[in-house]
């Protein structure tokens, strides 16, 4: 079974071991990585499928973002025409890296 790499800055899917590996007096970065026992492609479709996991209480509507798996793709929260924009994906790699940057949720501010 192939190990399934997820760098995810500032949020995890899952408990992982989190650790700043970058920060200054303005910002950070929490790499969060996991090895989980199960398909990548598995895994994969789980990981991309952000309402299926997203908590309610890490978003400003109460309703999970959305996001578009690909480079340049938006992590975004929509509802009643407002939106909020979490993150931009800069690796998809599928069944082996997304990254995304973005300062999400409160840390925007």
């Amino acid at each position: 079974m192939k190990k399934f790499l997820l760098l995810m800055p500032l949020v995890a899917a899952v408990p992982a071991r989190a650790e700043i590996t970058n920060a200054n007096d303005s910002s950070f970065v929490s790499t969060h990585s996991q090895v989980i026992a199960v398909a990548p492609s598995k895994l994969w479709k789980s990981l991309i499928n952000w309402p299926s996991w997203w908590p309610s209480q890490h978003s400003y509507s109460g309703r999970p973002p959305t996001l578009d798996a690909r480079a340049g793709g938006a992590l975004v929260e929509r509802w009643n025409g407002n939106s909020v924009l979490h993150g931009t994906a800069v690796n998809v790699q599928p069944g082996k890296l997304l990254r995304i940057y973005g300062a999400f949720g409160p840390l925007q501010s």
